[in-house]
């Protein structure tokens, strides 16, 4: 057991039986507030970007993975070493996971989220027989919309790369958004003495 470990393990009760100020019942409520207005924000950043070879009118507009996805996705990862067509495939894996919707631009800029009678299509077998990309598979889908690229490879990698540095500099975002919307009173430290 580690210092801190041992520190942590000294702390007084969270909710001390003389006078709480909130209870444990409502520390939860405090928490689930506090989480699902983060998500709430969370939720709201996206990023959109062209898939190389589509002319700028493919685009995949893609937002936040859920932490539990995201750490089975850095367990595959990890476990691929050095394997080109293993990175190739967490790359892709990582695309799909974080593409919410798949969007049309046209060439006049409007953008109209892609969608047929069966709602929104998303890296599926419905794009990919729209496109004629003969992929039965949301892999296989990724892989056909990057085939138009110089170098399927590199353009999956760059792809992922990009929403890599977008998803670490959105945490800052969500950061000052979150503290924004707290009005100042429970999140923001008191001013130093």
């Amino acid at each position: 057991m580690s210092a801190t470990d041992e520190q942590l393990t000294e702390l007084p009760e969270p909710f001390p039986d003389d006078n709480p100020s909130t209870t444990p019942d409502e520390a939860r409520t405090i928490f689930d507030q506090l989480r699902n207005q983060r998500r709430k924000i969370a939720g709201e950043h996206r990023l959109d970007l062209e898939v190389p070879g589509w002319g700028g009118q493919l685009v995949l507009r893609m937002g936040p993975i859920e932490p539990r996805r995201m750490k089975q996705l850095l367990d595959r990862a990890r476990a691929a070493t050095n394997d080109p067509e293993q990175g190739e495939r967490y790359n892709a894996d990582l695309i799909i996971l974080a593409t919410q919707e798949v969007v049309f631009r046209g060439t006049d800029g409007v953008e109209q989220v892609m969608a047929d009678d069966h709602g929104p299509i998303g890296l599926d077998a419905r794009l990919g027989e729209g496109l004629g990309l003969h992929a039965s598979t949301a892999r296989e889908v990724v892989f056909g919309l990057f085939d138009g690229a110089n170098d399927r490879v590199i353009a999956i990698g760059t792809f992922a790369q990009r929403w890599i540095e977008w998803a670490q500099s959105a945490d800052e975002e969500v950061d000052e958004s979150f503290v924004g919307e707290s009005n100042g009173s429970a999140l923001s430290s008191p001013p130093p003495r």
